[in-house]
């Protein structure tokens, strides 16, 4: 069942998760990982993530190229079985701003496309260091605005269009709400950003707490923001949407990993919409960061992609 946060939830989730480290260190919080996700930990080198995931059929998918001001930009559409016209769903990959292409997460694609019966654009932005802030984001603008003026000759509803990411990619989907809405570009229903980086700040009580030994680490984290800013203010709220303007954005699904870096991330971007009057739904998984992207392994992963199914439903049957 989903949690629909109030306020004093909010409150107590974000007093928490900014405690002290002095004050964590007095008063440790019990928590028990998810033995699934501790296996993996345990054997991650073991496994292939990308080649054992077996093929979700679906009518069709399709790759195109697009062109921005960066250059080509590669998309692929996931076309769900049925008659369109479907609601459409973009996404955008994680991989900490530097890495990763449309086949990193074809498999959320195709089970999102699958359950959710909806159609997703996957867009490849470009990667830093070589292409930094803001590129990527204006890479993303540019695949909204080619989304909205031509989706309907692939089956999709110009009129309900959502977006997606995971980690760095959830990043950006929250960045690309506030960019379009200031811009004044094409309306969105919601966003889902699973496991997001919401701000630059590493003093967090889980930037702390999971500072390594759960897969993603906060030395790494650093390394993926200097790459990514570079000359950029870590303040402005297009790199770090936590310290903006929230008012006038999509309802949010926001999916947390209790044993990740970046689980108050999600939390703080969760109570600040909340805030600004933006409808929120919050679920934190007791599991690892990129949990949805390790779904054939890790149960919860499976569990993630069946409430993001059932969000999207709920949102695009109202």
């Amino acid at each position: 069942m989903f949690y629909r946060l109030s306020k004093i939830f909010f409150l107590t989730m974000i007093f928490l998760s900014f405690l002290v480290v002095d004050s964590y260190a007095q008063q440790p919080i019990q928590r028990t990982l998810d033995k699934q996700s501790q296996q993996f930990l345990e054997g991650a080198s073991k496994y292939t993530m990308i080649a054992k995931h077996p093929i979700t059929p679906l009518k069709k998918t399709e790759d195109l190229k697009i062109y921005g001001a960066s250059g080509t930009i590669p998309i692929r559409i996931y076309t769900p079985r049925g008659k369109g016209p479907f609601p459409v769903v973009l996404y955008f990959a994680g991989g900490g701003w530097v890495s990763g292409d449309l086949n990193s997460n074809d498999s959320i694609c195709r089970e999102m496309c699958s359950q959710t019966e909806c159609l997703i654009v996957s867009v490849e932005y470009h990667k830093a260091p070589t292409y930094p802030f803001p590129h990527a984001l204006e890479d993303l603008y540019t695949a909204l605005l080619w989304t909205e003026a031509n989706i309907h000759n692939y089956e999709g509803q110009t009129s309900w269009i959502a977006v997606s990411g995971d980690s760095a990619g959830g990043n950006l989907a929250a960045a690309l709400t506030l960019l379009t809405r200031d811009r004044k570009g094409p309306e969105l229903q919601c966003q889902v950003l699973m496991y997001p980086v919401t701000n630059y700040c590493f003093e967090t009580h889980s930037y702390y707490q999971n500072a390594k030994g759960y897969g993603l680490t906060k030395d790494r984290m650093k390394e993926f923001w200097g790459h990514y800013l570079q000359k950029a203010n870590g303040k402005n709220p297009y790199v770090s949407p936590l310290q903006g303007d929230l008012t006038n954005l999509p309802s949010a699904f926001i999916l947390t990993a209790e044993f990740d870096p970046l689980r108050d991330d999600g939390l703080a971007y969760a109570h600040q919409l909340n805030n600004y009057g933006v409808p929120v739904v919050l679920k934190n998984y007791p599991t690892i960061h990129a949990f949805i992207s390790h779904a054939y392994y890790i149960d919860l992963g499976k569990q993630g992609l069946k409430d993001i199914a059932a969000y999207l439903k709920e949102q695009y049957a109202k």
